[in-house]
């Protein structure tokens, strides 16, 4: 049983190789099933399921908080000058934002080591590898403007510093959107747009 769902998993890799490639299998081929039924491929275990489900779910609170927060909450707090507006909502936030965020690395890890391996492949030319460098970047500007905003903007913070850290939740946002966007896009291949 263990040695048919290895076969399974090689062939959906090779597929999604070659078409990541820009080969498509010949119609008649055995291997166009896996591309066809998921199951065939074991993508269908619980396991996986439940992974993917916990990346989606962090993903829909750590970029949809921060797009209530740039689009609703910054523009009231800039308008008013009061940075407590801010301050509020980033206290509430944290509470379930931060262990959004650690879910997303987490199961993004291991959805990236499923679909590409160890680690020393997610820096490959293939679409779906420069899909992982995309979100691996975007994860890198997010934590480096955290910590740079935790230990230089916030202890500064006042209404009339808003402004910078205003700067800082819209940076953050994007890279949030563009997470989703990325994350999104492995499910047609990754981003075919990088190919050199």
């Amino acid at each position: 049983m263990r040695t048919r769902a290895r076969q399974q998993r090689e062939r959906a890799t090779a597929v999604k190789q070659a078409l990541a490639d820009g080969v498509e299998p010949p119609r008649d081929d055995p291997r166009r099933s896996v591309l066809s039924d998921p199951t065939s491929c074991g993508c269908a275990d619980s396991a996986r399921a439940l992974l993917l489900s916990l990346h989606i779910l962090g993903a829909t609170i750590w970029a949809g908080g921060h797009l209530v927060l740039t689009v609703t909450i910054l523009p009231e707090a800039l308008r008013r000058r009061r940075a407590a507006t801010v301050s509020e909502f980033e206290q509430r936030f944290e509470r379930i934002g931060l262990p959004a965020l650690a879910v997303q690395i987490a199961t993004g890890a291991w959805l990236a080591a499923r679909l590409l391996g160890s680690p020393d492949h997610w820096f490959e030319g293939n679409p779906v590898a420069r899909t992982v460098q995309v979100k691996l970047g975007l994860l890198v500007v997010t934590a480096g403007l955290a910590v740079h905003t935790r230990f230089r903007v916030i202890p500064k913070l006042s209404d009339a510093t808003l402004p910078t850290l205003a700067w800082h939740i819209r940076i953050v946002t994007l890279a949030a959107v563009l997470f989703v966007l990325a994350g999104a896009s492995i499910r047609l291949g990754g981003y075919p747009v990088l190919e050199q």
